[in-house]
């Protein structure tokens, strides 16, 4: 199989893992939000949102360690299984552990120990089998991946059952835990058949001596970038509670999907910028701005629509009860294009290995969002957290750019200017208040005004989307990018 099938099939596998999970995970959201009411979606969020963070800092660069690892060993490649396994259960046990605790003392309510519990049994076993996962990307096995969306259509359903015998919060975390521990046994059942290698279930001392040193680099990036994903759920619900928590979720959970819509794209395309950085630096600030005109050509128009369709949006989503929740949505999409283009500048920092910048970014969006939540959020609200995180996108997006491309800024570049002046014209629409009582015409209308204002502009030409073809497919891993970038189960 030559290069380009090989990649193309891998990202198909991958694809549909990320799709799956997106809406499995949008789904069994909307089931418990819709069934629990703010309050209690507030709560049901805090557990999640902590517990995703502590399995984020957990697996670190793990996974993509034990890819790499795989691909440079093939033939040996079952040495890495128990190293592999045991390690992300030890840490992810201790990690989840200090998830229960936190829990409690940002909800103040103790009946959250039990539900809080019962997912981390949950993540521990995600974990767990992300170890064997991991291993077959490493020798091409792609499809394993779609492990990970089949746990969540299990949690669906397992969820959909429980809430028509009226569930509670244990009840509906229970149901997501116990998919995720079947999954895991039959990972690990066929795992044991599949991974070439009679010494599977050893322990080699030279496997862990270079496990752990290219875990640490990636693991302490991996740090920061997970706390600068779930800093606002932190902040909201110690400024306003698990009720300002609720509806903050409600606007805020579409936006965490979207945001990794194009993550497939730049995963099938990360081999080729890691062989620019070492082999054609002069050429990658040019690739980037070609792969960053692509990728705005499509998110920019789909913001513009869902802005315009907010508020119907959340209501079909999440029913009335969650109506305050249109304005978190509609705000949160402005972080959007910010955090896509920052995805693609951080590329060639991963490539690179640039853990001390990498480390700076997500440090300084960390603290500016932090500092805005504090000054404003007693005066202004839900607002408030919503501008820390755009800043903090913007920051991340600013920041990465300089970075990554110190003597020629991707972002100054005329025809990115332009796109996004284009994307300014017509996000102008739907907050002039017009059309409010005709939220399709006033899609389609923001639709067109891009379009119209990008051919004014002349910004992009639809002859130009063949430029992706042009990217030098090759078959090395892309598992570095996983390594720091949040794909939420």
């Amino acid at each position: 199989m030559n290069g380009d099938s090989r990649v193309l099939r891998n990202v198909f596998w991958l694809g549909c893992a990320t799709g799956g999970s997106l809406i499995t995970s949008l789904i069994y959201g909307l089931l418990a939000a819709r069934h629990l009411g703010p309050a209690d979606f507030g709560r049901f969020s805090l557990i999640v949102g902590i517990g995703a963070l502590m399995s984020n800092l957990a697996q670190g660069a793990g996974s993509s360690v034990l890819t790499i690892l795989a691909a440079q060993r093939f033939r040996s490649a079952g040495a890495l299984m128990l190293p592999g396994i045991l390690s992300q259960a030890l840490v992810g046990t201790t990690c989840l552990a200090l998830s229960v605790p936190l829990v409690l003392i940002l909800g103040g309510d103790s009946a959250l120990f039990a539900p809080c519990v019962i997912y981390c049994m949950g993540s521990v076993s995600v974990l767990i089998y992300s170890a064997p996962i991991a291993i077959f990307r490493g020798l091409n096995v792609m499809h394993w991946s779609i492990a990970q969306p089949i746990a969540g259509l299990l949690t669906v359903l397992g969820v959909w059952v429980v809430v028509e015998r009226g569930a509670t919060l244990s009840d509906i975390v229970a149901a997501s835990a116990l998919s995720q521990v079947a999954v895991l046994f039959v990972v690990l059942i066929f795992s044991v058949r599949i991974v070439p290698s009679a010494s599977r279930w050893r322990i080699p001392r030279v496997v862990i001596s270079e496990i752990l040193p290219r875990t640490m680099g990636l693991s302490g990036v991996t740090v920061f970038q997970a706390f600068h994903w779930k800093l606002g759920i932190v902040m909201v619900q110690l400024l306003g509670g698990s009720y300002a928590l609720g509806i903050y979720a409600a606007g805020a959970k579409p936006i965490e999907n979207l945001r990794t819509i194009p993550l497939v794209f730049l995963l099938s395309i990360f081999p080729s910028v890691s062989q620019m950085v070492a082999e054609d630096p002069k050429s990658l600030q040019r690739a980037t701005v070609a792969v960053t005109r692509i990728v705005l050509v499509f998110v920019l128009p789909t913001v513009g629509a869902l802005l315009a369709l907010s508020p119907t949006l959340i209501k079909l989503l999440y029913g009335s009860a969650f109506a305050n929740a249109s304005a978190v949505f509609s705000l949160s999409l402005l972080a959007v294009v910010p955090a896509t283009m920052h995805l693609i500048f951080i590329m060639p920092l991963v490539a690179n290995h640039e853990i001390k910048k990498l480390s700076l970014l997500y440090s300084a969006a960390i603290l500016l969002e932090t500092a805005i939540d504090l000054a404003f959020y007693s005066k202004f609200g839900l607002p408030a957290a919503v501008a820390g995180s755009i800043a903090a996108a913007l920051v991340t997006a600013i920041l990465a750019d300089g970075l990554a491309f110190p003597g020629a800024s991707v972002l100054r570049d005329r025809r990115i200017v332009k796109l996004l002046a284009a994307e300014a014209v017509s996000l102008t629409i739907p907050f002039t208040g017009i059309l409010e009582n005709h939220r399709g015409l006033l899609c389609v209308v923001t639709f067109l005004a891009f379009l119209v204002a990008a051919c004014i502009l002349k910004s992009f030409t639809f002859h130009e989307l063949r430029n992706w073809r042009s990217v030098r497919w090759s078959g090395a891993p892309s598992a570095d990018l996983l390594a720091v970038v949040d794909v939420e189960p």
